[in-house]
């Protein structure tokens, strides 16, 4: 296998169909077919077991026969299939008998002289077939499939034809027949009208097998001669259009299928030997000898023209078949010890000069002023053609200057033809049909170019000269530079002159004045092979070992700049030329490039594969562009390539890249379709990357690119392993297209997988871990809001319980000690009436006591019976109070009134606390302030009780000591209230007091 990817490398072919590569009309000459054919034998993996049949599959793998197994070939290995007796699903005996033919399925159909095999592609194995005649007997051997239909085959077994419907699994014999080569003949309904049978070898003539009105099928038989008095032999049979071509030994006969008519349009002769098969290629026929090689015939004139010869060391395996793959492949199967030859059908308009000679490596090409094209050869011989491509039969004494050397053939803008030997230069005078020895220089001459007409430029190791014909020729020195007096030069225009000097720099000389001026002086890291003038003004390619360059001229000087383009930075660019279309051609280490003038990523690589008479072409002018006819000329060291750049067809590729092997976390994953998903956990990937439908033996490279993942395309080899590891679960898209050798690129294959997220981070996990976090906050919430009502449930119950418990006991003090208290006071009062108002000092006391008792009393029930928690209680309980005081105590009250009390609950302690300031506030303006008025304003706002008591009295400043005031107590209890409180004088005292209470609803 190693030897034939080496030789994938070595030869060019493209990967698949290529444009109309063969002859292409009645009036295209044979010669156009340019056959360059690959040997497949033992040495790449076939047996050597006469390999007759050749077919490629609709997906790219070409299917060869041999009497010793099947070989499967995908472009760069071959696989074998043997029969294996003792494992199911095997080949039913090795000898093939048959050609392929591919059902719709893609399942690959033959036969092998046991049997009718069936590849079954998606399984990698075999099913078979045996035909059951008439008397239910199974027949073992001789078989051989020649067609296959939707719902059946057509097949012989023994010396019959059968038909075998595929669905009904049913045989219908259709005829007996001495053949063993079938042809059908399909009407227009797509049922077999006809089949030609030819016979076993040595037997003349073939039969002509027909359906007639009742559907049975009846032979004749045919005897067509060639020559008169011998026995002709038929191999095979083409149907093309109403013709049946039927190829013998001796030449090929055109039967018509409706008239029965035969006609002899090709006689073989004793250079074409006998012919063995043909093939049809557009208007003409590719007939093999079976040891001469290949014939192209004109099927209009009877014409045969040698396209291919046989290698000497295959005519002795002789040539069985010729297949034309829907690729346009050209496959030849060499009969005895096995193998087969494989070529491109190409027709690039690529013609070759000076083919026969010995030496034919150019040295320089130029156009005289004759508008012939003369080329010296490396052996100092000069040759000349006309303008069409005719080598025309110049003297050859005229050619040949004594006996020296001649180093370089140079035209003049008029045509002019100079030579150099040594330290002369040569003009050859048309008139005279002689070259005249125009100038001696003093030193070799190293280079030397055409400056106008009658003008050069000449190196000599003594210097720069410019050599010019005005009354005599004159040499004037014009560069004394000893650094670039041993350097080739490049003369582009008349106005610059470039001198390279070993690699590292680049003198640039201005010739537009009357002494060359050095311009510029650029430092480089290449050696230059060429310069050529590009269509933008003041720009230049330079064709350097180290790919194209590209020299542009600013406003102060001028700078050399890289060519972005994928194949251009490498390779050897020896010669550059711009067509009339802008395009550029390039010879370069490979082959001939040409990239198009919109410089697209879109370059063509033309190799001897494609007709090219050798990929090493000469350098330093050994070009010519005729702009007149529209040709370029170049020198190679195999002669001269002549061709027109509107002429060379594009370069189309169809075939097929694919995932091969691909391997998750080391073990094979297989997959259909373009789509395929891995847990998180298996996401390292391996793979390669191959052309399933490659043609043969064209090396390629391929181009892979993972989205999110690689930031450019990544180049690969075939079968070269492609790693992705520890990917990141997400969707992916990977991307990867085959470039052949012709640097033309296959369809961007697309496959798109996803490594999917650990399970925690799945959405269906994420998801019911919402609903599951939803629901135990939920529960918790409920359980939570549960617990507090049922919290609020035991304090409301507590707090009923506690209001019941404080009603209780507001009514018994009411009940039991006030009614005491009441008691006691009214006897005492009853004593001091009896003695007319003068009792006793103590009951007097009892009676007092009894009184304040009753009041506290009153205000204790009051502050602790539940039914009074209310702010509208506690200011209505105030207002009372205030006025009941004042009343009692001779003062006026002066007391404001709320339209709205809100709704608000207030505790018994606070409501105590709030009404004991007030009582204190008032206690102390009748005890010290000696005031006749009083002021009380009582606001709520914002969730706070405030209330202000103002007298007119005499005021506190005047006291020694405050504390009798009563002060200490009210601010005490503001403090317990947290509450704040502000004590002003003026024209009497001002106590304002705020508590904050809790707004609840009742």
């Amino acid at each position: 296998m190693n030897y034939l990817r080496n030789l994938a490398l070595v030869f060019f072919l493209f990967y698949s169909q290529v444009l109309p590569c063969v002859a292409q009309s009645s009036g295209t000459s044979a010669s156009n077919l340019n056959l360059s054919f690959e040997y497949i034998g033992p040495e790449e993996g076939l047996d050597a077991g006469y390999n007759y049949w050749v077919k490629k599959d609709n997906a790219g793998l070409v299917w060869i026969s041999s009497i010793n197994g099947l070989f499967q070939f995908n472009g760069t290995e071959i696989k074998k299939y043997s029969a294996e007796p003792n494992k199911p699903n095997s080949m039913l005996g090795d000898n093939i008998q048959s050609n392929f033919f591919e059902d719709e399925k893609g399942d690959v159909w033959f036969a092998t002289d046991e049997g009718i095999n069936v590849f079954q592609r998606v399984t990698d194995d075999f099913r078979t077939i045996k035909v059951v005649d008439s008397n239910k007997d199974t027949i073992h051997q001789n078989y051989a499939l020649f067609h296959i239909e939707k719902k059946g085959i057509w097949l012989k077994a023994e010396e019959s034809i059968y038909y075998h419907n595929i669905v009904d699994q049913d045989f219908s014999f259709i005829t007996s027949t001495k053949g063993v080569s079938f042809t059908p003949i399909i009407d227009s309904t797509g049922n077999v009208e006809h089949i030609i049978s030819c016979p076993k070898i040595g037997a003349s003539g073939f039969e002509w097998i027909s359906r007639i009105s009742d559907g049975r099928f009846v032979a004749e038989k045919y005897e067509t001669q060639l020559e008169k008095g011998k026995a002709d032999f038929y191999n095979n049979a083409l149907v093309r259009g109403e013709y049946i071509w039927l190829i013998a030994n001796k030449g090929i006969v055109r039967f018509n299928i409706k008239t029965r008519e035969k006609k002899v349009v090709f006689r073989s002769t004793e250079k074409t030997g006998d012919l063995k098969c043909a093939s049809f290629v557009k208007d003409h026929l590719l007939l093999v000898g079976s040891k001469t090689g290949l014939w192209q015939g004109d099927v209009k004139t009877g014409a045969l023209v040698k396209v291919h010869p046989l290698p000497e060391e295959k005519e002795a395996l002789g040539v069985s078949e010729i297949y034309i793959d829907p690729d346009n492949q050209i496959w030849l199967s060499y009969f005895k010890q096995g193998g087969v030859g494989v070529s491109w059908l190409y027709n690039l308009s690529f013609d070759k000069k000076l083919v026969g000679r010995d030496k034919n490596e150019i040295v320089s090409i130029c156009k005289t002023s004759t508008d012939q094209i003369w080329a010296l050869l490396n052996d100092d011989k000069i040759v000349a053609f006309d303008q069409v491509g005719n080598e025309l039969g110049l003297d050859s004494t005229l050619c040949i200057i004594e006996t020296s050397a001649i180093k370089r053939l140079v035209c003049d803008t008029e045509g002019g033809v100079y030579v150099n030997i040594d330290q002369a230069i040569y003009k050859y005078s048309f008139e005279k049909k002689a070259w005249e020895n125009i100038f001696q220089f003093g030193s070799r001459i190293i280079y030397f170019d055409s400056f106008r007409k009658d003008e050069l430029i000449v190196n000599t190791l003594k210097g720069f000269f410019k050599l010019s014909n005005l009354s005599s020729w004159q040499a004037q020195k014009i560069i004394d530079n000893p650094s670039v007096s041993n350097a080739f030069y490049f003369f582009v225009d008349s106005t610059f002159l470039f001198l390279p000097i070993k690699g590292k720099s680049m003198l640039i000389y201005n010739l537009s004045k009357h002494t060359p001026v050095l311009e510029s002086q650029i430092n480089i890291d290449f050696d230059i092979y060429d310069i050529s003038r590009s269509r933008i003004e003041n720009n230049y390619w330079l064709g350097t070992d180290k790919g194209l360059k590209l020299l542009e001229k600013g406003n102060t000087d001028f700078q050399i700049n890289p060519v972005v383009h994928s194949i251009l930075n490498t390779g050897l660019v020896s010669n550059i030329i711009e067509d009339q279309f802008g395009d550029l051609w390039l010879t370069e280490s490979r082959g001939l490039i040409r990239i198009k003038h919109q410089f697209e990523d879109d370059a063509v690589l033309f190799t001897p594969g494609n007709g090219l008479p050798s990929k090493n072409f000469s350098l330093f002018y050994s070009k010519y562009l005729d702009k007149t006819n529209k040709t370029i000329w170049l020198g190679t060291d195999n002669g001269i390539l002549k061709f027109s750049p509107s002429k060379i067809d594009e370069l189309a590729t169809d075939h097929y890249p694919l995932i091969n092997e691909l391997k998750v976390n080391g073990v094979d994953f297989a997959f259909e379709g373009d789509n395929f998903e891995l847990p998180y956990a298996e996401n390292n990937l391996s793979f390669s990357l191959e052309c399933v439908g490659t043609p043969l033996l064209a090396p390629y490279q391929m181009f892979c690119k993972l989205d999110n993942f690689d930031a450019e395309w990544q180049v690969y080899d075939p079968a070269q392993l492609v790693r992705y590891n520890k990917l990141a679960p997400g969707k992916y898209q990977l991307q990867f297209f085959a470039q052949n050798a012709s640097l033309v690129n296959s369809k961007t294959h697309q496959v798109d997988f996803i490594i999917r997220p650990p399970f925690w981070q799945e959405t269906w996990f994420l998801l019911l871990s919402g609903i599951g976090l939803v629901t135990l906050v939920f529960l918790s919430a409920r359980l939570y809001f549960r617990q507090k009502i049922k919290a609020q449930q035991r304090i409301i119950e507590k707090q009923l319980m506690l209001q019941e418990e404080r009603s209780r006991i507001a009514g018994e003090l009411h009940d039991d000690l006030g009614s005491g208290l009441s008691t006691i006071k009214f006897l005492s009062e009853k004593v001091t009436l009896e003695n007319h108002g003068k009792g006793d000092n103590t009951i007097t006391k009892i009676n007092n006591a009894a009184g304040e008792l009753l009041e506290k009393m009153s205000t204790i029930i009051w502050a602790i019976n539940s039914q009074n928690d209310s702010l509208e209680s506690l200011v209505a309980y105030l207002y009372t109070f205030a006025y009941d005081y004042s009343e009692i105590h001779g003062i006026y009250l002066e007391a404001n009134t709320l339209s709205e009390i809100p709704d608000v609950e207030i505790s018994g302690e606070k409501r105590r606390h709030v009404y004991l300031i007030v009582q204190e506030s008032f206690h102390n303006i009748v005890k010290h302030a000696k005031a006749s008025k009083i002021k009380m304003h009582i606001k709520v706002d914002d969730e706070v009780l405030e209330i202000t008591i103002k007298d007119n009295g005499q005021g506190i400043l005047t006291k020694k000591k405050s504390n009798g005031y009563g002060l200490n107590n009210i601010k005490n209890r503001v403090q317990k209230l947290r509450g704040t409180i502000s004590i002003q004088e003026d024209n009497g005292v001002e106590v304002c007091f705020s508590v904050p209470f809790a707004q609840q609803k009742l």
